[in-house]
């Protein structure tokens, strides 16, 4: 999901500083034209005073002035390379599957699945089905009374795009006289427009 940064007072002057000596530049404005073998690239649209430009950087680099621009930028939001930005994918996409057992625990199984039910969603078990957000609620609309069902994730993995993940772990359902019946279970997730992750698949595994 996007991440927004706020910039200091001081930040903001800098910023400024070196966008101006960005905007300042005629003609071209350096950097390679060949991709870097170990380094980072960069798009840069720029506006100010009315007057709007874009830099592309294939290498960027601190030796002109959009290459400081983006750095500094960078440097500022916290950049991550893609193996951080995998680890930390997989962190939110596990603490949303429990995050979903803890609704489940707080209010309710039906009430966690209606939540975290993507648009599409679709649950298979070995003798029903249940598909869209309207069929998983249907599906647990009758959900005995007392009854309860726990889980916990113990691994996950997630697309390079980081739009689509799975999440597979334990569960136990206690029935309402106590009984518990222990399982695994495997969860597919894709984000929503906002950014939240949703179940698309959801399947127990006896």
């Amino acid at each position: 999901a996007p991440r927004i940064s706020q910039f200091s007072a001081a930040q903001r002057t800098e910023i400024a500083t070196l966008t101006r000596a960005l905007m300042g530049v005629t003609g071209g404005v350096g950097g390679s034209e060949e991709v870097c073998q170990a380094g980072e690239q960069a798009y840069i649209e720029v506006a100010l005073a009315g007057r709007a430009s874009s830099f592309s950087r294939p290498c960027v680099g601190n030796t002109d002035a959009a290459g400081r621009l983006a750095l500094r930028l960078s440097e500022i939001a916290g950049s991550r390379n893609e193996e951080e930005l995998s680890r930390a994918a997989v962190v939110e996409l596990l603490d949303a599957d429990r995050a979903f057992a803890a609704k489940a625990a707080a209010d309710g199984v039906p009430a966690a699945f209606s939540q975290f039910a993507a648009d599409d969603a679709l649950i298979v078990t070995s003798d029903s089905l249940s598909t869209g957000r309207a069929g998983v609620a249907a599906r647990y609309q009758n959900w005995p009374e007392g009854a309860r069902l726990e889980w916990t994730p113990e691994t996950a993995r997630v697309s390079e795009r980081g739009d689509m993940g799975w999440t597979w772990g334990n569960s136990t359902y206690i029935a309402p006289g106590g009984e518990r019946t222990r399982g695994r279970y495997v969860s597919i997730w894709t984000r929503d427009y906002e950014g939240n992750w949703r179940f698309a698949f959801d399947a127990p595994i006896q």
